[in-house]
């Protein structure tokens, strides 16, 4: 009888765990789906919108920059949060920004698929006030 429950035991944590590994490869795939385009870390995503965490730690709203933002490297284009790389906050599921970007033909392009040197560049821009730039109020 006990080596019956052990064994039972023994298969429901097995099924627990390929359930589990099951479920971390849907969610893989989920944020593949979600943000198919990687981050290249240009800082677009932090610019428009500070985000829940920062405006706690920083009690500010959300259209205020985040203190937690700096730009770093050559020419100060790779955008670094501080609150991320103490592991606060969470990264790394991809490019999440939902602005529009126009062309010179007035065409309207997805930001998150331009490529990560012209993100870079447009982000580059705006903090040098080249860019005219509109945040999405709530």
């Amino acid at each position: 009888m006990i080596a019956d429950h052990c064994s039972q035991l023994r298969l429901t944590t097995v099924k627990a765990t390929q359930l589990r590994e099951a479920y971390k490869k849907e969610e893989e795939i989920m944020t593949i789906k979600r943000f198919p385009n990687p981050c290249c870390q240009c800082g677009m995503c932090c610019l428009s919108t500070t985000c829940i965490i920062g405006q706690t730690v920083f009690n500010i709203p959300a259209d205020e920059p985040c203190h937690a933002l700096q730009f770093e490297g050559v020419e100060e284009v790779n955008a670094v949060c501080r609150l991320a790389e103490q592991g606060i906050v969470p990264t790394g599921d991809g490019c999440c920004i939902k602005a529009r970007a126009y062309n010179e033909q007035g065409e309207c392009i997805d930001f998150s698929s331009l490529s990560p040197k012209l993100k870079k560049e447009a982000v580059r821009q705006i903090r040098e006030g080249g860019i005219y730039y509109v945040k999405k109020k709530a």
